[in-house]
Formats: C-alpha cells, structure tokens, sequence
C-alpha cells in the first residue's frame, strides 16, 4: 500500500512518541523503551474553541494494560490560562467528536455509554445532564452543526435497501449462521470484516430527534481509508450538503473519491468534482460563497499531493491555492471573515501550519520547526490553539498568536 499522508503523519508520530517515551515515562536514559512505557502515556488530542474563543474542548485517551482497554473522555481548558478539568465522563464507556453548537450554550459528543454502541449525544454547557439523539443500530459518529443550532449530520452504518449482498448476509445472520460468502470486493478491510453495511450521512433535527438518510445506496459516505479529516458539510444557510462518495473505482483498487452536493431536505445528489483523482474533506466558506476542499491530480493513487482547491458557488469556477507549494494539505480552516484558508502540512520531520489568501497569492507560513498534529482558529483571528508534540515531550495543548508566537502552554497531561 502507498505510503498516505495519513500513514506518514502516523510514522512521524510515532517516532516523536519513541524519543519522548523515555523522559516522560520516567525511565532512566539507559533503559530501553517499553511498550509498557509508551502505553503508559495519555493521548491529548481532538481540540476544540468554544465559538467566543475562550474555552478548548479536547479529548484524553488513556490505557488499561490489565484490561486490554482504552478509556476516552471530554476535558476542557481556558484558552486565557487555568486548570484543565474533565468536562465529560461516564463510568462505562468513552465520550469522543465534541462539538460546539454555534451559540456556545450545548456540545454535541459521540458516546458509547448506554451499551448500545457510538451513538450521539447533547449536553448543556452551564450544567445538567446529557441527552441521547441517537438511537442508530449501526452507531452514530462526527457531528457536524448546522449554523442554526438546530440539526446536526452524521454518519452511520447501514443496509442499503435493495442491495444483494446487503440482503444475503443479512439473511445469513438472521438464520444464526457464521459462514461467510462474498463474490466481490471488498470482503474485508484492515481487521473488520465486510457485513453488507455502507455507513451514510444523517441529517438529525435535534428537537424532535427525526433523522433522514441524505445519502442512500450501496455506497460508503463518507468512504472507506481515502476520506478526509471531515467528509461532510452543510452550508451556512442550512439549505445544502456536501459529502465525498466514490462510485467509480472500488476503494481497494485505486482511489476516486469525489465531492457530491444534495439538497438538506433530500433529494438527488450531484456529482461536483470529477477527476477520477481523491477529492475529500468538503468545507464551505462561513459567508457561503465558496467550497472549499483536498484534491489531488493522480488517478489511482493515493499518495498524490494534495492541494487546497475552492469553488466558487456564484461563477462555477475553481482554483487551487497551493498549486504551487511542494507540500501536502493535510486539514485546513476558514477565517470567519472568509478571506484566508488556515492549513496544515508535512515538511520533512515537520509539522507546520500556513495561511493563504482566497483571493490568491503565495501561502504564508505561520509556524515553523514543530511538530502540530491538530489546530482550531479563533473567530476573531487571533489565536490559535495547536496539539503539539516534540522530542522533550507528548502531545499537549498550546495557544498561539496569530503569528505563530507560544503564548502559552494550556495542558500537562503526562
């Protein structure tokens, strides 16, 4: 398999969590490295800014040897300096995917309490208790907000209707069978056998609890391996969705990956993109105006460059804005005044962020020299908030000035 941008940003993890394993651990300089010791480490990640920009939301995943287990929970922090504390835990299962509704008063979170799998989850930020949304046999994951506050999309796995091999095995398991039998790919993927399912993107009104399936067929929305750090959007006027779907090329044979457009409400979906190269991670821009997402040139490979494209929904026109940086885009941000994309990418052990202007220009590197594994920009530009990892340490939390300048360090979690 091609080494992805996912698998080199994996590698170079890895490497970093080695050499700090060591200090943080507390082994002596001669002791060799243990996986004990590097299971022994919280994983900080997944950070989040409340909408006023004060608050971080981010995960803590720790590691149960004796039980073979990982327990994952909510943590929060102020971006002006204190103490972090847990913001939601359960005493069965994790809670994961926070996400601030657009009026900072509730956090949309996938949880596994309940005993009835992933499912989505609200909860009032000044207090009181969660509330369940989700009901989904297949599981619900990354909520995503609609700027109203008043639906939220998901993806969960489903049986598409009329789909053969959906059908037959499913009437296998009824029958309490535990033969296998497929005659097309993909059968199996990474550990996890195929069961027929196709995970599909959800539009969930959060007052009455309705949901409705936006992407039905024998098709995995968001797709399998290939797809983006976030492969559904809504647009800011509540009346469109983006996705990625590949119904050209079977995901274990090349990639072909494109952007879809359909209607909130439902209806057919149109195919935007259409390079037979992996386009993903669809974003529209806060006033609506553009799409923006990650496209790569090279049918069938998925290790191709990707570049940071925008469309713009007023003339039909798309340019890319990184067509002349020698990096990979590996996520991105808007502005909220819509006039600079804030991204990430790989240069050689390092892991930085730049900006650009929508309106064209050369990308503006912003840091340098680190390691960044994940970012949120203020709403007002001028912070932000990295999880950053080094030689010396494992991953914390820190803000940033809008220059790329440490103000300050919000977590210690090792």
């Amino acid at each position: 398999m091609p080494a992805t941008p996912a698998l080199r940003r994996f590698a170079a993890s890895l490497a970093l969590v080695l050499l700090v394993a060591v200090g943080a651990a507390g082994v002596s300089a001669q002791a060799p490295v243990t996986p004990t010791d590097l299971w022994s480490l919280a994983r900080v990640g997944s950070p989040v800014l409340s909408p006023d920009g004060s608050t971080v939301l981010y995960t803590v995943t720790t590691y149960d040897l004796a039980s073979f287990r990982s327990r994952t929970e909510i943590w929060s922090v102020p971006v002006a300096g204190g103490e972090p504390r847990p913001f939601i835990t359960s005493e069965s299962g994790s809670n994961s995917a926070p996400a601030w509704s657009p009026d900072g008063r509730r956090v949309a979170f996938v949880s596994t309490r309940g005993g009835t799998g992933p499912q989505i989850w609200i909860i009032p930020v000044d207090g009181g208790e969660a509330r369940q949304l989700t009901r989904s046999e297949g599981g619900a994951t990354g909520p995503v907000w609609s700027r109203d506050g008043g639906r939220i999309l998901f993806a969960s796995s489903v049986f598409p209707e009329g789909d053969a091999t959906a059908e037959r095995i499913r009437a296998i398991e009824a029958a309490g069978s535990q033969a296998r039998v497929y005659d097309d790919l993909q059968y199996r993927h990474w550990d996890t056998w195929a069961d027929g399912k196709r995970s599909h993107v959800f539009i969930l009104d959060v007052a009455s609890g309705e949901t409705r399936d936006l992407t039905p067929g024998p098709y995995d929305t968001p797709p399998i391996a290939l797809g983006g750090f976030q492969d559904y959007a809504i647009s800011p006027d509540g009346k469109e969705v983006a996705f990625v779907r590949n119904v050209s090329v079977p995901a274990m044979v090349g990639t072909g990956n494109d952007v879809w457009l359909v209607a909130a409400e439902g209806g057919e979906p149109r195919r935007l993109t259409g390079s037979e190269a992996n386009d993903v991670a669809p974003q529209y821009s806060p006033d609506g105006r553009y799409l923006a997402w990650l496209g790569m040139s090279r049918p069938d490979f998925e290790a191709d460059r990707a570049e940071l494209r925008v469309f713009d929904r007023n003339t039909g026109a798309t340019r890319s804005l990184t067509a002349g940086l020698d990096a990979s885009v590996d996520s991105y941000q808007w502005s909220a005044d819509a006039q600079h994309l804030w991204f990430m990418v790989q240069e050689e052990i390092h892991h930085v962020i730049y900006r650009v202007a929508v309106s064209g220009g050369d990308p503006v590197r912003v840091t340098r020299g680190v390691y960044d594994s994940a970012f949120q920009l203020s709403a007002d530009g001028r912070t932000l908030v990295v999880a950053r990892q080094g030689t010396d340490r494992p991953v914390d939390l820190f803000a940033l000035g809008a220059d790329g300048a440490v103000r300050r360090r919000l977590t210690d979690q090792n």
